[in-house]
């Protein structure tokens, strides 16, 4: 007997890890046998196997003997064995499969169990009744408290049995069932991401497989397409590294052994476990550049992944050709680095002050990167100049250097130069106009008085510099524009951004590098070799050497207010009227006598070849000056002053020097 209770143990035990154990676990009675009786014979086995079984056991009774025969019109014999057979027995673990005790199962019908579907059921009973016995799944409903099959749904694996009479009639049924909840869930949730892994693929532009031991499982059209296949047959079971180049085959088996080793042990490759790039082979032997991603999944129960295909050949070739052309300058540049010191010119630039070798190099360093640059710097100290240089020694130089005066834009006109407009947009718009933005495909988009861009339109650029793209004025359609911002401003954009002139996401997107050019009056000794450079531009060959002792002296004491511009200004109109001319109204010129004369205009030293015009000049340029330094050099200011257009005091500033 021992030996019987322990074989039933060992049965139990196994049979645990495939069928649901109850939380505890009755205890096994001791089967009773009595002498020279057979183990089957025992009247106790039946009831032992029936309270015990983890399976859930039920007996339906009919209320009269039903015939199932051709004499019989079987959708009645139906209606009757659904509504007039009630359950008689259940063990309990046929009611811990619906959440319910055995007083409230006991009496209930078929059709109570089956309310919720009665025409399958149907179908499945009629089967029953054909053969006498049937293996089949169902989906029915716990109980929800005393609420009959109300509650969650649940499946059962079930084996289903007719008990006859003597005459052949079914009196009942019965039958035993396993709770498969757990496995039709599972199975459900695969074939459903099955379905929507299909679904996916077949409607994306990109290349789809799912591999599996390094076969294709599945591929879509645009994968097909890719590598130049007619049909899926030709490519499913095939060999993942057939279709790699050889220079690339271990790299991209050694990506899928990463992805089928557990998830706590995939490594990370350069932080970018998923991608791969590798130069792939179609079935015509084209070599082509593609990117791969990579995604494990579940296909079919089993690991796989899904693998996202994009052709990136002629991207490749561009990012290949554009690094070569990196290389190529870098090493300009550290040759241009190597010999910068005994230099006295740098891409049109005039220094040789410390002050200046640092922006030269500062701008080597900005040519070397595609980050948006600020340049900070008082008027006519030569930002657009620096702007310039950083352009041609960068990879951008062979695209277009835009040019935009921010301060001389009108704010309603600011949308549409920057964006462009279409056709009909507004009244006037009689044909597109193409935008700074578009104009500055591939190249650079110097931003000259950037702080004066009104804040909706640094809201849009912004949007545009971060991918966002933008929208010319009339237009629904979003386009995109890859350029690079070098922005120059005489003022302290962070002080703009306190006072809420400039945003502040704005200001941060552009001030990547920041370039601060020093005014001329701290690189005095930069001043030789600009007027050399000047006088030789003015066909004065003789340069500096000319330029009487006096004149020299007033230049080496000026502060410079207007800085290089101004100088440039200066000296050309030495050369023209053969004086000089200053900002704070004083004049030095070397008269055949030397002697110097005062005037009731406040010039100090005249020349008799002053014609009126350009005395008229000299007094509009003193007023000017004087307007602005009265509105602390804010031009809105200044042109409500003195009654001008804002184009026309620009236009004056620029030819007097003053910007």
């Amino acid at each position: 007997m021992d030996g019987f209770i322990m074989e039933i143990s060992q049965f139990n035990s196994s049979a645990s890890s495939q069928r649901p154990i109850r939380k505890t676990r009755p205890k096994i009675p001791i089967l009773q046998i009595k002498e020279n009786q057979k183990l089957w014979e025992s009247d106790q086995l039946l009831g032992m196997l029936f309270s015990h079984s983890i399976e859930g056991i039920w007996f339906i009774e009919a209320e009269k003997p039903i015939r199932w025969d051709e004499s019989e019109d079987k959708e009645k014999v139906l209606d009757y064995a659904f509504e007039h057979q009630h359950i008689v027995r259940v063990n309990k673990s046929f009611c811990e499969q619906y959440d319910t005790t055995v007083d409230q199962m006991i009496g209930l019908s078929l059709k109570d169990f089956f309310a919720h579907d009665l025409k399958n059921a149907r179908k499945m009973w009629r089967q029953i009744f054909n053969l006498g016995m049937l293996t089949c799944e169902t989906m029915e409903y716990k109980f929800n408290g005393t609420e009959k099959f109300a509650g969650d749904a649940v499946w059962f694996l079930g084996d289903y049995f007719c008990i006859y009479n003597s005459k052949g009639e079914m009196v009942g049924h019965f039958g035993s069932q396993r709770d498969i909840t757990d496995r039709k869930l599972a199975e459900q949730a695969l074939k459903e991401s099955e379905e929507r892994y299909r679904t996916i693929a077949k409607n994306v532009a990109d290349g789809i497989t799912i591999i599996q031991d390094k076969k294709l499982l599945l591929v879509n059209d645009a994968f097909i397409n890719m590598f130049r296949y007619s049909d899926e047959k030709q490519l499913v079971g095939k060999n993942v590294l057939t279709l790699i180049c050889h220079d690339y085959k271990e790299q991209f088996d050694s990506l899928i052994k990463n992805f089928e080793m557990p998830s706590n042990e995939i490594k990370y490759i350069r932080n970018r476990k998923n991608i791969f790039q590798g130069i792939f082979i179609s079935r015509e032997n084209r070599k082509f550049w593609a990117e791969g991603q990579f995604a494990s999944i579940k296909w079919k129960g089993e690991k796989a992944l899904l693998c996202t295909i994009r052709d990136i050949h002629e991207r490749k070739l561009k990012e290949i050709a554009k690094q070569e052309r990196v290389d190529d300058l870098h090493q300009e540049n550290i040759k241009l680095r190597s010999s910068i010191k005994e230099r006295y010119r740098f891409q049109g630039i005039i220094g040789k002050s410390p002050e200046m070798q640092n922006v030269y190099e500062l701008i080597i360093r900005a040519a070397n990167s595609n980050a948006n640059v600020l340049i900070y710097g008082e008027s006519g100290t030569g930002k657009e100049l620096v702007a310039q240089a950083i352009f041609k020694l960068s990879s951008r130089s062979d695209k277009k250097f835009v040019i935009v005066n921010c301060n001389a834009i009108p704010q309603s006109l600011a949308e549409s130069e920057f964006f462009g407009y279409k056709k009909g947009a507004f009244t006037g718009a009689n044909t597109d106009k193409t935008g700074y933005l578009k104009i500055a495909e591939g190249g650079v988009l110097f931003l000259d008085e950037v702080a004066d861009i009104d804040q909706k339109i640094q809201g849009k650029l912004l949007r545009a510099i971060e991918g966002g793209g933008y929208r010319p004025v009339g237009s629904i359609d979003v386009y995109n524009s890859d350029f690079r911002i070098i922005a120059a401003t005489n003022k302290d954009l962070f002080e703009e951004v306190a006072k809420g002139n400039i945003r502040e996401d704005f200001y941060y997107r552009i001030h990547i590098i920041n370039i601060t050019l020093p005014p001329l009056r701290e690189r005095k000794e930069d001043i030789p070799l600009l007027i050399d450079h000047f006088m030789k531009e003015f066909g004065q060959n003789n340069a500096s050497s000319n330029l009487p002792g006096k004149v020299m002296e007033a230049i080496f004491h000026y502060t410079w207010p207007g800085n290089i511009r101004e100088l440039q200004n200066v000296l050309h109109r030495y050369i023209t009227v053969g004086h000089i001319d200053f900002l704070d109204c004083k004049m030095a010129s070397d008269k055949k006598n030397g002697e110097d004369e005062d005037t009731s205009d406040g010039i100090l030293l005249q020349n008799e070849k002053i014609t009126y015009r350009q005395r008229v000049e000299v007094f509009e340029k003193n007023l000017i000056l004087k307007a602005l330094n009265q509105t602390n050099w804010k031009r809105s200011k200044a042109i409500e002053l003195l009654g001008l257009p804002r184009r026309t005091l620009y236009n004056k500033m620029k030819f007097f020097g003053l910007i």
